[in-house]
């Protein structure tokens, strides 16, 4: 290799061949010592900027090349470390530019003779004449390269590079120990700060378990200096429960280095607790700087200790899930069909074990037909979303095949960062309940006594009907409203319980006079409803009317009795267009009131009964709101009761009249049977008694006689049935200061038939009291005189239809001659009611009649009037007054 500049002329063949020689001789002697020089550079160098700072020297030094630069490979660019020669720094350089990316390329050094005229050459350098560029690798990576560049004309030779290359192995080599040299220390290095900074406690152990290093996080976990233990065994501080255990796995990690056991024990802390370590061993006994066995280890005491707590939390929940009346379970998110764990209920509730129900997918299987659909969609929407919890009734079939009722909630549960765990659950078997409330429910709906539907039942199918007949114009429904004609008579007399089962005959009866398709309920005491649907008119109701009518006039054999039980039919049609189900049941109520008032069978509602039942209706509010204030219309008159024998006033018998706003003053027959009816005869008949017996006291002491003026009361069948009535009287007496025995209540003779015994306590009660009793309008309709045996009857009060016509009508004057022999016989008064003419009085004076009462002496009066005859001395005798 010649140097830059040298010319050789002399002409002589063996100059030349000497010169050559010679030349040969000094290059190689520049290699040599140039190898040489880069190797003694190298050998104290353990960085890599300085190994090729110290080789790029070496070449200048020895070579004298124009330039030369040395550059690491750092991703896609080259980073300049040392140069020569040139007059600016190029710190980064493209890979993939020049001679650099043809050397990357091909893997191998590069030499470019001619820079100006090579085709792969970026173009002309200023002052450039050749260039060589060979790669740095260690091993077989390629991290860096080698550049030189001549100038002046004076081109590189291929001993140039041949140079290089041997020179660039040895730097290869040297940059190779300069990096390992690097890794080391940061390994070192970074090796040091974990275990001097590591929350773990690293331990370096013997094969005999001797301690040759502990990192300082020893301190803060068990309480020793790092010093404290070094040369000590470990194993002397393992928990004897636990120290077999250990020793066995230790011994593992001695036996196979490949082996890196996992073991959890207890360690005793510096205060002489016992505290839970988790370790990890490791072989690096071969090692070169470490040369022991590594152990890692963390203090993972509150986690057993929550581990422990946790067991028992789980034992007590598994003993309370499978002592609870339910099945728990949990499924997994990817396969709800199956289950991780199902509680040992389930065999109980449907007769499968836990196995079979985990494994088998029976949860779709066992979904009751008429669930299943409803069920399967809910679960879809349920594991679709997940969000919202799962809550749902619905029947699953147990083995048997029997049905259980159930209630399933479940959630989804999910992990800290919000994603699936499983599904959890529980069933609860609503078997029982469910029975419950159908049995609740048919109740709810149904008669207690016959088991037919109530009204709220029969209204919401008559509400169907009804909507049924808006797709069938021509078609109507018919309702018949029946109740027993008899019944509170059978009721009272027998007793309730023979009450209770004469209504489950009737019906019985009734339902055999229906169609399957009609519907018979029972809305409470002795009223029934019938639903007839699809009619044209009222021929088929009518139909039916009749065969009740007919069954129920059969006699009932009841306790070794026979008893009838006619009834009242009323009967409405209608159709959705036209009427609601509580126009029906008004209309059949109406036409059923109709019915009984014209003497009972059946009657079809027609619009004058609703005029009728409304005016009924609006009687009944002017009634209750008069009652508000009774004094203002509703006034007590007052007729004499006279004695036959002498004319003198005995008594008077008080009469109530309506002062009506509107219809001007009502006779007790246009109101009393409504006031009956309605029960507001009570508190209307409170206020009379009130009244009387006040005026009564009044008119004693304003007009002494020597047997006390006496007071008459009518009482009517609800009153008599009114519980607190005989309590009432007490009280009207007691604050009209008014002697019993100047009281007398009335009672009709039909009324005290009809309420029989129950009648006979409550009279002898009133009796008690010391009041006297009367039977108003004897001798008309059926009469028993075997009453007047038992009751304290003090007075017996013959109806004008006896009365009138004496003098002509040879019956009548027998039956009343009778009437008051029997009286008298009896002691008891007699009092003709009704009398008109002076005929009919002489001949009650013959028969020895002892009270008279009618228009022949005086009739009803105000209270003022009715005083002005107790205070004049008018003539008793009409027919000797004078004109």
């Amino acid at each position: 290799m010649r140097e830059f500049g040298e010319n050789s002329t002399e002409p002589m063949k063996a100059v030349t061949e000497r010169k050559e020689a010679e030349e040969r001789i000094r290059s190689q002697s520049r290699e040599l010592a140039l190898l040489h020089r880069v190797r003694s550079a190298v050998v104290p160098e353990l960085e890599v900027p300085g190994v090729l700072s110290r080789v790029v020297e070496a070449i200048a030094e020895t070579y004298g090349y124009t330039r030369l630069s040395a550059y690491l490979l750092e991703g896609e660019e080259l980073v300049l470390q040392h140069q020569v020669g040139y007059h600016e720094v190029i710190g980064r350089t493209s890979l993939t530019e020049g001679v650099f990316g043809r050397a990357v390329s091909t893997g191998g050094p590069v030499l470019v003779g001619d820079v100006n005229t090579d085709p792969g050459s970026l173009g002309a350098m200023e002052d450039v004449t050749s260039e060589i560029c060979v790669p740095l690798f260690d091993g077989g990576e390629t991290v860096g390269f080698l550049s030189a560049q001549s100038m002046g004309g004076v081109k590189l030779t291929h001993n140039d590079l041949r140079v290089l290359v041997a020179v660039c192995e040895l730097v290869g080599v040297a940059v190779s120990r300069a990096r390992l040299y690097a890794r080391l220390r940061f390994s070192e290095g970074r090796y040091r700060a974990l275990t001097q900074n590591s929350s773990d406690l690293v331990t370096l152990m013997e094969a005999t378990g001797i301690v040759r290093y502990q990192s300082p996080a020893i301190e803060r976990m068990l309480g020793y200096f790092s010093e404290e233990l070094i040369g000590k065994n470990a194993f002397d501080y393992v928990h004897p429960d636990d120290l077999q255990r250990i020793q066995m796995a230790f011994a593992e990690v001695v036996k196979d280095p490949g082996r890196v056991p996992l073991a959890e024990y207890r360690f005793r802390h510096k205060d002489g607790t016992w505290r839970w370590l988790e370790s990890v061993g490791t072989n690096l006994i071969e090692e070169p700087g470490v040369g022991a066995y590594v152990v890692n280890s963390r203090d993972i005491t509150r986690r057993k200790e929550a581990e422990e707590r946790l067991t028992e939390a789980e034992e007590r929940y598994r003993t309370l899930v499978e002592q609870i009346p339910a099945v728990t379970y949990i499924d997994p998110v990817d396969a709800p069909d199956t289950s991780l764990y199902t509680s040992p209920q389930i065999e109980r509730m449907l007769g499968y074990t836990p196995e079979e129900w985990q494994t088998q997918r029976l949860w779709p299987e066992c979904l009751h037909p008429g669930d299943r659909e409803r069920i399967l969609a809910a679960d879809a929407r349920f594991e679709a979303g997940g969000e919202e919890s799962f809550s749902e009734e619905y029947r699953l079939l147990a083995r048997d095949g029997s049905v259980v009722w159930v209630r399933e909630e479940a959630v989804l549960l999910k992990d800290e960062d919000g994603e699936p765990l499983y599904w959890q659950g529980v069933f609860y078997d609503l078997t029982e309940r469910k029975a419950l409330e159908e049995r609740l429910e048919h109740r709810a709906l149904h008669d207690y006594l016959t088991d037919l539907p109530n009204r709220q039942l029969f209204v919401d199918r008559l509400r169907q009907a009804l909507d049924r007949t808006r797709r069938r114009t021509d078609r109507k429904v018919a309702v018949l409203f029946t109740d027993l004609d008899e019944f509170k008579i059978i009721n009272d007399s027998l007793g309730h319980e023979a009450g209770d089962l004469l209504l489950t005959l009737v019906a019985q009866r009734l339902e055999r006079c229906l169609r399957p398709e009609d519907s018979l309920a029972r809305f409470g005491g002795d009223e029934f409803v019938v639903l007839i649907e699809d009619v044209e008119g009222p021929e088929v109701a009518v139909r039916v009317a009749g065969r009740i009518i007919e069954e129920l006039a059969r006699p009932f054999h009841l306790e070794d009795r026979e008893l009838f039980a006619s009834s009242s039919i009323g009967i409405s049609l209608g159709d959705a267009r036209t009427k609601t189900p509580e126009d029906l049941l008004r209309d059949a109520d109406t036409a059923m009131y109709r019915a009984k008032e014209e003497g009972g069978t059946y009657r079809v509602f027609d619009p004058d009964m609703y005029e009728r039942a409304r005016g009924r209706l609006e009687l009944e509010g002017d009634l209750r709101r008069t009652l508000e204030a009774p004094q203002e219309q509703l006034p007590v008159f007052y007729q004499p009761m006279v004695s036959i024998p002498n004319g003198a006033i005995v008594g008077m018998e008080a009469l109530l009249r309506w002062a009506h706003p509107e219809r001007g003053l009502l006779a007790p027959s246009g109101f009393i049977s409504e006031a009956e009816r309605t029960g507001l005869i009570v508190p209307m008949g409170r206020w009379v008694l009130n009244e009387a017996c006040r005026r009564a006291k009044e008119w004693q002491e304003r007009h002494p006689r020597d047997v006390p003026l006496a007071i008459a009361v009518n009482l009517s069948a609800r009153q008599l049935r009114y519980p607190e009535l005989v309590g009432e009287v007490e009280d009207a007496l007691g604050q009209a200061a008014l002697d019993p025995g100047s009281l007398t209540l009335e009672i009709t003779e039909s009324v005290l038939v009809e309420e029989g015994e129950s009648s006979a306590v409550t009279l002898r009660r009133l009796k008690e009291l010391g009041v006297r009793l009367a039977i108003d309008d004897f001798g008309v309709g059926y009469s028993s005189l075997s009453y007047l045996g038992y009751l304290p009857v003090d007075q017996l009060k013959l109806d004008r239809v006896l009365v009138g016509n004496l003098a002509t009508d040879h019956k009548n004057l027998a039956i009343v001659r009778a009437v008051v022999d029997l009286g008298h016989v009896l002691g008891i008064e007699v009092v003709a009611e009704g009398v008109e003419t002076h005929e009919e009085f002489e001949e009650l004076r013959k028969l020895g009649c002892d009270v008279g009462q009618g228009s022949y002496w005086w009739g009803p009066r105000l209270p003022g009037e009715a005083e002005k005859l107790l205070a004049s001395n008018l003539d008793p005798l009409p027919d000797r007054r004078p004109g």
